[in-house]
């Protein structure tokens, strides 16, 4: 919070009277920079609730099981693919790669029924055509170019 309060000037609270119910509150006083003070709590917060799941033990959130064959293809260059899903779906989602060596992964979701099953929906289409375009590739004919004919 101090970095947050440093970079935008907003005051920023966390209240902590509410925390024997499981959450407290961040207060931020409206006022120049509060705007981004609010985003940059937002941003930590997914930040946190991200690494909350990517630490659950395997069985303890809503997952799917990925062959590690697909996982770079849905992660996407620089996470741009798994942060659209994030984006379109509204949830938390997190690959744990800890059994990758096992030829798969553990994909995590979190946040609320809709948007898990949405992200789940979007996650198991892409999957689909990874599989639509790998067997695809394999009924196509081999083309061999000819090499060094006199």
């Amino acid at each position: 919070l101090k970095r947050i309060k440093q970079l935008t000037g907003a005051q920023v609270v966390v209240d902590q009277a509410t925390k024997d119910l499981g959450y407290s509150m961040v207060r931020i006083v409206r006022s120049l920079g509060w705007e981004a003070a609010k985003e940059l709590v937002e941003h930590r917060l997914e930040q946190a609730r991200e690494a909350t799941l990517q630490k659950m033990a395997p069985g303890s959130a809503d997952e799917l099981i990925i062959p590690q064959a697909m996982v770079g293809w849905l992660i996407g260059k620089g996470g741009e693919s798994l942060k659209q899903v994030k984006q379109q779906s509204g949830a938390t989602v997190v690959v744990n790669q800890d059994t990758k060596q096992q030829g798969f992964s553990i994909m995590r979701f979190a946040g609320d029924a809709p948007s898990i099953a949405n992200a789940k929906a979007i996650i198991q289409a892409r999957i689909n055509e990874i599989e639509s375009k790998t067997a695809a590739a394999a009924q196509a004919p081999a083309v061999v170019a000819p090499v060094g004919v006199p």
